[in-house]
């Protein structure tokens, strides 16, 4: 399942500085995907924060993310956030 995989790295890479250029998403996701290609296995995490304020609100949100992918399609995605949870498990035979 490559699509969370991308989704997870795009959260955790560091944003681009006002110092060095920002790359166009298709370089980036380009050069991850080279990067990544053989890769085996990955263990993934990610937190999100999210603040957004208005003149008579204000509202704070944030998400824990994680993804575990192992040879022989075990894997393991985990997201929780204030709306719920949710686990996808794979010991390679089950999903």
């Amino acid at each position: 399942m490559p699509f969370p995989f991308l989704l997870l790295l795009a959260l955790v890479l560091p944003q681009a500085t006002p110092a060095a250029p920002a790359k166009d998403a298709l370089t980036l996701l380009n050069e991850v995907s080279q990067r990544y290609a053989d890769a085996k296995s990955y263990h993934l995490e990610a937190v999100e924060e999210k603040t957004e304020s208005h003149e008579l609100s204000r509202h704070w949100n944030k998400r824990l993310l994680t993804a575990i992918v192992m040879p022989d399609g075990r894997y393991r995605y985990e997201g929780n956030s204030g709306f719920g949870s949710a686990t996808l498990v794979s010991d390679g035979t089950t999903h």
